[in-house]
C-alpha cells in the first residue's frame, strides 16, 4: 500500500492494522467492536471520530485565544452624562492652580542658591528640636488607632481606628472634643479633612462595612451630614478629599477606586485596573494626578481630567505628592523618590526604615504665611519599625527620628510645621512640638 493510500486526518494518521484501531478506539473512551461491525465498518467510525474530536479541539483553542486577546485589551467603564463637565471643571481648576504654583516657583528663583541654603539650614535646625509633647489613651478605644490627621487650621486632630470609632482631638493638649463610637463604620477606620478652607472642619470616613461618611466636626455630638451606604461592596481602605471639596476619593478592597460627589451623593466614576486590593490612594494637590497602590504589587499614576493612565510604578504602600515630586513608600522600607516630569525614572530610592512605611506626607502651608519658601520643604513618615523620621526635601536628608511606638501606623504635620502628630499599634496618640 502506497503512503499517499493512507487516510489522514486532520494532520492525523488512522492506522490500517483492526487491533490498532480497536486501541484507538477504547484510548477515545469508545468501544472497541460494535455488533455486527466489520473492519472496514470499524476504521471509519475511527475516522469520524477523530475528526469530530479534533475540530472541537480547535475551536476550544480558538475560544480560549479570543479569550486571552479580550484579557489584553483596553476596556473603559461607562460613567454618568455628569462625568464630563466634572472633569472639565477638574481641568480648569488644575490648570489655575498649578499656573500659581508655578508662578510661586519662578518667584522664588530669583533668590541667590546662598539664601535657600541659609533657609533649608534654619528649617532642618528648627525641625531637629522635635520632642515628645504628650501622649494619650482614647477613652473608650479598644484597639489601634489606624489614622491620625491635623485639620486645615491645625486646632484639632482626627483619629480612626481598628474598633471602628472616631475621636476629634484637641490638639493644645490631646483631651477630647468628640467621639463616635463603632457602629456608624464596624472597623479599620479610614479618614481625611476637607483641606480648601481653614476655616471649616469638614470630615470623610470610610470603614470595613464599606459605607461613606461625611462630618461636620462644628458641632456636638458630631452627626453625619451625609452618609452612603455600600459605597463598595467590601471594606474602604482609603479616603480623600479633592481639592475641589464637592468630591471625594474612596478606595476599596473591591479592587477599584471611586469618584463621589457629596453634595449630590452621587457616584460619578469607578475606576478599575488593579488585580489586587487597593490599598491606598493620594492626590495632587494640583487636582488633576491621583496615585493608586494595589495589593497585587502594582501602582498606578491617574490623569483625572482624562481618565487615563499616566505611568505604573511596582511595589508601592503608601505615597504624596507635592509640585514636580511623588514619594511613595514600600513595604521594604524603601521610600522612592519621582519627578512627574521624568515619570520612567526613580530620582532616588532611600532606606529609610527597616520594616513597612505606614504613611507619607509632606509638609503643606494652610491659608496666608509670612514664609513660602518653608512650603513643601519637610516630609515626614511613619513605619511598623516604631520610628516617625523627619526628612529633608530636595536633599532628601534624614533630619531626625521619632521614637515612641511599638509600630507608628499613621503620621501628620500640621500647618505651621511645628507639631507632627503620630498613632501606633500601642492605641496611643502622640504630639510632638518643636
Amino acid at each position: 500500500m502506497d503512503f499517499k493510500d493512507i487516510p489522514v486526518i486532520n494532520d492525523t494518521i488512522v492506522p490500517d492494522s483492526d487491533d490498532e484501531i480497536r486501541q484507538r478506539l477504547k484510548s477515545l473512551g469508545q468501544p472497541m467492536v460494535l455488533p455486527g461491525e466489520d473492519d472496514e465498518a470499524r476504521k471509519q467510525r475511527l475516522i469520524s471520530l477523530t475528526t469530530t474530536t479534533e475540530d472541537q479541539d480547535m475551536i476550544d483553542e480558538d475560544s480560549q485565544d479570543e479569550e486571552d486577546e479580550d484579557e489584553q485589551e483596553e476596556f473603559y467603564t461607562p460613567g454618568p452624562a455628569e462625568l464630563y463637565d466634572v472633569r472639565l471643571r477638574i481641568l480648569r481648576d488644575s490648570l489655575f492652580k498649578s499656573s500659581r504654583r508655578l508662578e510661586h516657583e519662578q518667584e522664588m528663583s530669583k533668590f541667590e542658591y546662598t539664601h535657600y541654603l541659609k533657609h533649608r539650614r534654619g528649617m532642618n535646625a528648627a525641625a531637629s528640636r522635635f520632642e515628645l509633647f504628650g501622649s494619650q489613651m482614647i477613652r473608650g478605644n479598644t484597639r489601634a488607632i489606624s489614622t491620625v490627621r491635623f485639620s486645615p487650621g491645625g486646632e484639632y486632630i482626627a483619629t480612626g481606628s481598628w474598633d471602628g470609632s472616631i475621636c476629634v482631638l484637641n490638639s493644645g493638649d490631646l483631651s477630647t472634643f468628640a467621639f463616635v463610637p463603632a457602629g456608624h463604620h464596624s472597623e479599620k477606620v479610614t479618614l481625611d479633612w476637607d483641606m480648601s478652607n481653614k476655616n471649616t472642619n469638614v470630615l470623610a470616613s470610610g470603614g470595613n462595612e464599606g459605607s461613606l461618611n461625611i462630618w461636620d466636626v462644628g458641632q456636638t455630638p458630631l452627626k453625619s451630614s451625609v452618609s452612603i451606604k455600600q459605597a463598595h461592596d467590601q471594606r474602604i481602605t482609603k479616603t480623600v478629599f479633592h481639592p475641589i471639596n464637592d468630591y471625594v476619593v474612596t478606595a476599596s478592597s473591591d479592587k477599584t477606586w471611586k469618584l463621589w460627589d457629596i453634595t449630590t451623593e452621587k457616584e460619578l466614576m469607578t475606576q478599575e485596573g488593579h488585580t489586587g486590593e487597593v490599598i491606598s490612594c493620594a492626590i495632587h494637590e494640583d487636582g488633576g494626578l491621583l496615585f493608586s497602590a494595589g495589593k497585587e504589587g502594582r501602582s498606578y499614576c491617574w490623569d483625572l481630567r482624562s481618565g487615563r493612565s499616566l505611568f505604573t510604578l511596582k511595589s508601592c504602600w503608601r505615597a504624596d505628592f507635592f509640585s514636580n515630586y511623588l514619594v511613595t513608600g514600600d513595604s521594604n522600607g524603601i521610600l522612592q523618590v519621582m519627578d512627574l516630569r521624568k515619570n520612567d525614572q526613580a530620582l532616588q530610592d532611600i532606606p529609610a526604615h527597616s520594616k513597612p512605611i505606614s504613611d507619607v506626607h509632606f509638609h503643606r502651608q494652610r491659608g496666608e504665611t509670612s514664609d513660602k519658601e518653608a512650603n513643601g520643604k519637610l516630609l515626614i513618615t511613619s513605619s511598623f519599625d516604631g520610628n516617625v523620621s523627619i526628612w529633608s526635601v530636595g536633599n532628601w536628608i534624614k533630619v531626625k527620628s521619632l521614637k515612641g511606638h511599638d509600630k507608628a501606623m499613621s503620621c501628620d504635620i500640621n500647618g505651621t510645621g511645628d507639631s507632627i502628630v503620630s498613632s501606633g499599634w500601642d492605641r496611643t496618640v502622640k504630639l510632638w512640638n518643636t
